[in-house]
């Protein structure tokens, strides 16, 4: 998670120009640093998150930015509802489902998942099918990928640990 953003940061955030921002933070509406011998501005996290949320602005990917993100994949409804229950999306997480591998690699490639739960129950070779299938765009997951049922495996980054 970023800490501190540039102006030009800020801006792309906001979808404002750089400007825009170097003016919020020369009135302080915006507050901030600037680096000692080059004159450029730094604006910290919560700070501008306090900006936005003043000026009734959309958090964008400030927001995403702190939930945990876990892709269900194959779960059956009384398992992902557990999941859910025991650990509730106003606590920072955030799901998405998938019924099948092709909505699978949708989801991870636009969801961006921290962990990947796969139900081994729609079939142990389909699962591990779809865990190498992930496991190969290693820019899809940002944490790791659990089977579940019967057995289990993880997927890291550039290995499988049974």
């Amino acid at each position: 998670m970023k800490k501190v953003f540039t102006t030009g940061q800020v801006a792309k955030i906001c979808k404002v120009a750089p400007r825009t921002v170097s003016k919020w933070f020369d009135s302080g509406r915006l507050r901030g640093y600037r680096i000692p011998g080059s004159q450029d501005r730094r604006i910290p996290r919560e700070q501008l998150i306090r900006f936005l949320k003043e000026h009734g602005m959309p958090l964008g990917e400030l927001e995403e930015e702190g939930w945990h993100k876990i892709l269900l994949i194959g779960t059956e409804k009384i398992f992902t509802d557990r999941i859910k229950e025991l650990l509730p999306e106003d606590e920072d997480f955030k799901y998405e489902v998938a019924n099948s591998g092709f909505e699978a690699g949708i989801q991870a490639e636009s969801f961006h998942p921290d962990t990947i739960v796969i139900d081994l129950a729609m079939g142990r070779s389909e699962g591990l099918q779809i865990a190498q299938n992930l496991r190969r765009n290693a820019g899809l997951v940002g944490g790791h990928c659990d089977s579940c049922r019967n057995h289990s495996h993880t997927v890291g980054p550039n290995d499988w640990t049974e």
